[in-house]
């Protein structure tokens, strides 16, 4: 039972680690910054909180991510801020705010998404042409399009997203302004990748709101996670990334630095410790089963070794006691297996909230195990039955 579970979650993790995120992990750095302080907020009247984020937030970023493109082995650098908005479709009726549809709302840098390997399905990428001043832009990604625009081709429709989260009342300063939706990408999974990719806003970081009306906005302008393809191995330039970050502010913080990979890695932590803490008990009961069956057996032949003596001198052949005593042992290891396997189908249920691909009544999983058991239970039992085709019978009937 135990190596049935252990067998299914190893499968289950393998089918998770093989799950296609949707973009290339690789030789990236992710570290987030949070800019605190008066420099980065700008008190104004006749917004709801009396602040609004300062244009010194776009100089920061703006000369940060200019200083670590040019680290030699830095490939590229760009920024993403995200958070959860709720959005309108324009020329839809508007939802109540109870039920208005939300959204992933990701502010990247132009760079950011062909940087990160995300696939461009239809339309184009932001450009530094995206700028306040020109027609605002947005990109979605595949669970959106697919969600909102089943039938029909999202490109060149307009969106609006709230940067307040309902039932809030919205206040003007807290609308963005209308986006032309100008292209698709493909769905991404940072997270646990069992989850579905949620419905996702991406917005260029050259195009923001001057004012917003509520702290989530300020929030998602002001703390923001820095992504750096590298042609070094990462971590390499933590220490140059804090460097040029204390340079730039020596009040900013920047924490959390560490690759896509070990970010991606922390998502399976959950199923890593179950694979670890039911291989170790399979591996514990393996041994045991194995040592069992052969005292067992080796004291079935030990009790048994007049009999045996008898038998070789009645004319039994060495293969006939061998096949004998491999037999005995094998109908209660296979008597076993079966018990065993009946008792799996039942137990292994309860791990089904955590497989992943593989039903928790695999057939493969449960013939694997089987096999290995029963190969383990032979190799076990052949050992003592060797032995006993070995007996001497003149000596094994003086041994009476």
């Amino acid at each position: 039972m135990l190596l049935v579970g252990a067998a299914l979650m190893v499968n289950s993790l393998v089918r998770l680690l093989a799950v296609d995120r949707g973009f290339n992990p690789e030789h990236l750095l992710t570290a987030r910054v949070t800019l605190e302080g008066d420099r980065y907020m700008t008190p104004t009247e006749g917004t709801r909180t009396g602040l609004t984020v300062s244009p010194e937030v776009d100089l920061f970023y703006r000369e940060l991510l200019e200083r670590l493109r040019a680290l030699p082995g830095v490939e590229a650098a760009e920024m993403v801020g995200d958070g959860w908005r709720p959005f309108t479709i324009l020329g839809r009726p508007s939802p109540p705010p109870d039920e208005q549809p939300t959204a992933q709302y990701q502010e990247t840098s132009p760079g950011f998404l062909p940087e990160m390997g995300i696939a461009l399905l239809k339309g184009r990428f932001f450009t530094e042409r995206d700028t306040e001043s020109s027609p605002w832009v947005a990109i979605i990604n595949e669970a959106l399009a697919r969600r909102y625009f089943p039938d029909e081709d999202p490109v060149g429709k307009f969106l609006q997203a709230s940067l307040t989260r309902p039932p809030r009342e919205v206040s003007p300063a807290g609308i963005d302004k209308p986006r032309e939706i100008v292209g698709i990408v493909r769905d991404t999974r940072q997270g646990n990748p069992r989850r579905e990719q949620a419905p996702a806003i991406h917005v260029p970081s050259t195009q923001h709101p001057t004012e917003y009306g509520h702290p989530s906005g300020m929030r998602l302008h002001n703390n923001k996670g820095l992504v750096l393809r590298t042609s070094l191995e990462p971590m390499s330039l933590a220490a140059d990334l804090r460097r040029i970050v204390a340079e730039v502010d020596p009040e900013v913080v920047v924490f959390d630095i560490q690759t896509m990979e070990a970010q991606l890695d922390q998502t399976v932590t959950a199923e890593r410790f179950w694979m670890r803490t039911l291989g170790i008990f399979a591996a514990l009961a393996l041994v045991v089963a194995a040592v069992g069956i052969y005292g067992v057996v080796s004291y079935a032949v030990a009790q048994r070794t007049h009999e045996i003596g008898v038998r070789m001198a009645l004319g039994a052949q060495r293969t006939d006691v061998l096949k004998m005593v491999i037999r005995q042992g094998m109908v209660m290891s296979v008597g076993g297996v079966i018990v065993g396997v009946l008792g799996a189908v039942a137990a292994t249920r309860l791990l089904s909230s955590w497989l992943y691909g593989i039903e928790a009544t695999d057939p493969a999983t449960f013939a694997t195990v089987a096999v290995v058991l029963i190969g383990i239970a032979l190799l076990a039992t052949y050992v003592p039955a060797r032995g006993a085709a070995r007996v001497d019978p003149v000596n094994a009937m003086r041994s009476e």
